[in-house]
């Protein structure tokens, strides 16, 4: 599933392991696993892949905004919160 890149020390996908996803989702869930039990892997994955699992959250964290309405919202604001779709 993986291949050893000598060049750059780290593990790669396998260019002869095509349309084996399902492979690739166990190891996932078990990667998953052992990050959620506290369990250390020695695993030597590319910069990017480590990246990918830290990068800033999708939704961000805005502790200097104040909890409550801060302007009076308007139908706009409703209808962007709640999208009516017919």
């Amino acid at each position: 599933m993986f291949v050893y890149q000598p060049k750059a020390r780290c593990h790669w996908f396998s260019v002869s392991q095509k349309g084996n996803l399902r492979e690739y989702n166990l190891i996932g869930v078990l990667m998953g696993l052992a990050v959620y039990n506290s369990i250390i892997l020695d695993l030597h994955f590319p910069h990017v892949c480590y990246r990918k699992l830290l990068s800033p959250p999708v939704v961000p964290n805005y502790d200097y905004v104040p909890v409550g309405l801060t302007k009076n919202p308007t139908t706009e604001d409703l209808a962007e919160i709640m999208p009516v779709s017919l």
